[in-house]
């Protein structure tokens, strides 16, 4: 199974969490690191499942994620089949959150002028961030302007662009909102 039917699973209530399952606790930085991860190429580990019919107390992945947030906990009373994480929760949440939905009200954005490489490959390569739409907007107005600027007036000058990671995943065109909007 690939990672974006996973995904999919998770988003359909198909794949569910454990009542067992401790709280999410990653932050944004994590989350960053394993997406520039992916983009490297870099192994990043795997997710066990539980396929089961069995009675147990679940709860869905949080789409809108938020630190503060409580779960809602269901019982599989129908005894419908569900793919229950065992293992994988942060990394598959992270993806979740990243590609579908908001962290503390944040989207994810891409620099697409990231991806340089460099010789500290310790150092992130390829550059996300969660941010408002108007600082996105803020952030790619100010490197329009310093690139229309003289060489001189640039001093080590890196431009960016940022783009929502919904839109260049293309889950905005799936979910009907609009696509191809840049900021």
């Amino acid at each position: 199974m690939n990672i974006i039917t996973l995904l999919n699973q998770v988003k359909d209530g198909e794949t569910v969490l454990p009542a067992i399952q401790r709280d999410f606790v990653w932050d944004t930085t994590k989350i960053v690191t394993l997406l520039d991860s992916i983009m490297r190429g870099y192994p990043v580990g795997i997710a066990l499942l539980w396929e089961t019919y069995a009675e147990i107390p679940y709860r869905q992945f949080v789409k809108e994620y938020r630190p503060d947030g409580r779960h809602t906990f269901k019982d599989n009373g129908e005894r419908k089949k569900l793919r229950v994480v065992l293992d994988g929760q942060q990394r598959l949440q992270s993806l979740f959150v990243a590609l579908y939905g908001s962290y503390d009200g944040q989207m994810l954005y891409f620099d697409l002028l990231s991806g340089r490489a460099g010789d500290d490959f310790s150092q992130q390569r390829f550059i996300f961030r969660f941010a408002d739409e108007s600082e996105v907007r803020e952030w790619n107005k100010s490197s329009a302007e310093t690139v229309a600027l003289p060489a001189e007036q640039k001093d080590g000058f890196v431009p960016e662009h940022f783009v929502s990671v919904a839109t260049l995943s293309g889950w905005e065109c799936l979910q009907g909102k609009s696509c191809g909007k840049t900021l």
